[in-house]
C-alpha cells in the first residue's frame, strides 16, 4: 500500500529526532521513494547499520526488498555482498542496481525447534557459528577454516549457497550432513533467496 512522502518523513523523524530528511518520488507515482537521511546518530555506524535504523523507523510499512525487485527486475540481489569482489575485479561485471536483503529481519533469524534449526538466508556465518555450531561439529569444523572473522561477519549462508562462487563452502556441508534447504518464492519476484 502506497505511503505519502510526508508520512515517511514523519516516521523517520519520530524515530531519529535530529534527522534531516529529503524524500524523492522516483517514479512520480507516489509509490516509489528514495530517502536521504542525515543524522548525528549515524556517526561511527556503517552504511548498513544506518540503513537498518531508517528501515526500523518505518516499521516494515515500506514495500521492502520484494517491492524493489518488482520495480527493478534487473537488480542483483545481494546478502552480505562478499561475492561481489570477484564479480567486479575478476569477471569485470558491473551492476546498475543492487538490492540488499540484510535489513529484512525475517531473513536474519535463526530459530530452533525440537527437531530442526531454521536459518534465514541473510543470517551471517558468525551468527550461525554462535548459535548452531555447538550442536553440529561438522559446521564448527568448517567455520574454523571459512575465511576470516571479517568475512564471516558479512557472509550469509544464503549468499554462499546462491552464488556460483568457487568457494561455496557450505554446499558440501549441507550435502554431506543430509541437511535440507528451503527456498522462498514470492508473487512479486520469483527469485530464490
Amino acid at each position: 500500500m502506497p505511503m505519502d512522502a510526508h508520512d515517511i518523513e514523519s516516521m523517520i523523524k519520530a524515530a531519529i529526532p535530529d534527522a534531516e530528511v529529503t524524500i524523492r518520488d522516483l517514479a512520480g507515482d507516489g509509490d516509489h521513494y528514495a530517502a536521504t537521511v542525515i543524522s548525528e546518530s549515524f556517526r561511527g555506524k556503517s552504511r548498513v547499520q544506518q540503513h537498518q535504523i531508517v528501515y526500523q523507523s518505518l516499521k516494515g510499512q515500506m514495500g521492502g526488498v520484494l517491492h524493489a525487485l518488482a520495480r527493478f527486475p534487473e537488480a542483483r540481489l545481494v546478502a552480505g555482498a562478499t561475492e561481489l569482489g570477484l564479480d567486479l575485479t575478476k569477471r569485470h561485471r558491473r551492476f546498475s542496481t543492487l538490492v540488499s536483503v540484510e535489513a529484512v529481519p525475517e531473513l536474519r533469524e535463526i530459530q530452533r525447534t525440537e527437531t530442526e534449526w531454521r536459518i534465514g538466508a541473510a543470517a551471517t556465518f558468525t551468527q550461525i557459528e554462535e548459535l548452531v555450531a555447538g550442536e553440529l561439529p561438522a559446521l564448527a569444523d568448517m567455520l574454523r577454516v571459512f575465511g576470516s572473522r571479517l568475512i564471516r561477519n558479512r557472509a550469509p549462508l544464503g549468499g554462499n549457497l546462491a552464488t556460483d562462487s568457487p568457494i561455496g563452502d557450505s554446499a558440501p556441508l549441507l550435502l554431506g550432513s543430509r541437511l535440507r534447504s528451503c527456498w522462498h518464492r514470492s508473487r512479486a519476484a520469483n527469485r530464490r533467496a
